[in-house]
């Protein structure tokens, strides 16, 4: 699985958009996700533990390789940059698509 590379910039404390990847493979063609589980780990740069409590994702459309995570209240606590891994579980086995995502969060003028 080849890297997803998406990048979106928020607000901190936002709980939305929903994330949605599009897996695919070295030929660009969709990953099949019939019978996978997908999780996505967010990590703050430089904090020393996952930002997100839940890392589940939903798999929308297995065939054409698509997965969403939702965002939720309390992942984005803190402003910084954010790295997500998208980790794909098949059949017993386990790939990771590197920094999948990357978000911004800046300061709430609220």
């Amino acid at each position: 699985m080849r890297n997803i590379d998406l990048e979106v910039d928020l607000v901190q404390g936002d709980s939305d958009p929903i994330l949605e990847f599009t897996c695919l493979d070295f030929d660009n063609s969709p990953v099949d996700l019939t019978g996978a589980a997908a999780d996505l780990y967010l990590k703050r740069v430089n904090a020393d533990s996952h930002a997100n409590a839940s890392t589940a994702c939903v798999v929308t459309d297995a065939v054409a390789g698509k997965v969403q995570y939702q965002i939720q209240s309390g992942d984005l606590d803190d402003p910084g940059t954010y790295f997500g891994d998208l980790v794909i579980t098949l059949a017993g086995k386990s790939e990771t698509s590197p920094e999948a995502v990357r978000l911004i969060v800046r300061p709430s003028n609220q």
